[in-house]
């Protein structure tokens, strides 16, 4: 489970998330929609721990692992996408190898 408190995010004088409320319960699926410039990014990447909110909470349980794979700027090294997309969840993988 993951719970978002009143986060609110800013850049400069334009307001991005004005007190977001949100929970996403353990298995549930949850899909992302809005016009560009919504906030649609700017609420993954503080879920995923790369950038903070303004104001407002991010709770989630320590073992909590949220991957977040960029939508610009991919380098792919000669990786096929698959394997660039798992590599989001490098972690994970390496424990499942390892049961």
């Amino acid at each position: 489970m993951i719970q978002l408190s009143n986060l609110t995010k800013a850049f400069g004088d334009h307001v991005l998330l004005d007190a977001v409320t949100w929970q996403i319960d353990d298995g549930e699926r949850v899909g992302l929609c809005g016009p560009n410039g919504a906030g649609k990014t700017t609420l993954l990447r503080m879920m995923a721990g790369l950038d903070e909110p303004d104001r407002g909470a991010i709770v989630k349980p320590a073992a909590l692992t949220v991957g977040y794979l960029p939508q610009d700027g991919l380098t792919h090294a000669g990786r096929t996408v698959f394997e660039e997309a798992s590599s989001a969840f490098g972690d994970l993988l390496a424990v499942k190898d390892e049961m």
